[in-house]
C-alpha cells in the first residue's frame, strides 16, 4: 500500500516540475519524461540552471 502512495507522490512531484518546465523547449511533455527518467530533482535544477536570462531590451 505504501508503495503506491510513493508512486503516487512521485508522479505528482513529476507533474509539477513539468508544470514549471512548460516554458523550454522541450514543453511539458518532454520535461514530464525527463523527470520520470532521471529525477525530479535533477530536472528542477537543469531548468533552473538552463533557464535563459531575461535581457531588457531599450525601447
Amino acid at each position: 500500500m505504501i508503495t503506491y502512495l510513493l508512486l503516487v507522490i512521485y508522479l505528482v512531484v513529476c507533474l509539477l516540475v513539468a508544470y514549471f518546465g512548460r516554458s523550454t523547449r522541450i514543453g511539458y511533455w518532454g520535461t514530464f519524461l525527463v523527470s520520470l527518467v532521471l529525477t525530479p530533482l535533477i530536472t528542477i535544477i537543469a531548468i533552473i540552471v538552463l533557464a535563459p536570462k531575461k535581457r531588457d531590451y531599450p525601447a
